[in-house]
């Protein structure tokens, strides 16, 4: 889940008897700047977006040239960015 959605499953879990770290774990994913500041801090994955775009856009281009008709699987390296949730 995106870190927005996270953010909100997080006020959730505050509203009620749940307790952080021990009785439920929060990570979410695209590391945007706000995930940082709010308090408490979401974990996170981190991907590089930029070597994201230059591949759709490679793979993009292979299909519309007519150079790739099967599906292609390609494994991105993520970094995991934990912090208080």
């Amino acid at each position: 889940m995106t870190d927005i959605t996270l953010y909100d499953i997080l006020m959730i879990t505050l509203s009620v008897t749940l307790t952080r770290s021990k009785d439920i774990g929060l990570v979410g994913y695209d590391d945007i700047p706000f995930s940082s500041l709010i308090s408490p801090a979401l974990t996170t994955v981190r991907l590089k977006k930029q070597e994201l775009g230059i591949e759709s856009v490679k793979l993009l281009l292979s299909r519309i040239n007519g150079s790739r008709k099967k599906v292609k699987k390609i494994m991105l390296d993520v970094e995991l960015i934990v912090r208080e949730t």
